[in-house]
């Protein structure tokens, strides 16, 4: 099912290239916005993490 997928995905890639091309860069700009909000977020949630402290796994 995913190789038919990705051959009908291929040829409207050729047919329409303009609007390929526009899909793609919304597609990269989408995740870079959610990758940053997820660091932002991330930063902030442990912005005061303290290694050692609170510890819920143990690796030694």
């Amino acid at each position: 099912l995913s190789g038919i997928f990705s051959i009908v995905l291929g040829v409207l890639m050729i047919v329409w290239p303009a609007a390929s091309a526009v899909a793609i860069a919304f597609m990269v700009g989408l995740y870079a916005i959610l990758f940053g909000a997820t660091l932002i977020l991330l930063g902030i949630r442990f912005k005061n993490f303290q290694p050692g402290e609170n510890q819920v796994l143990n690796y030694s």
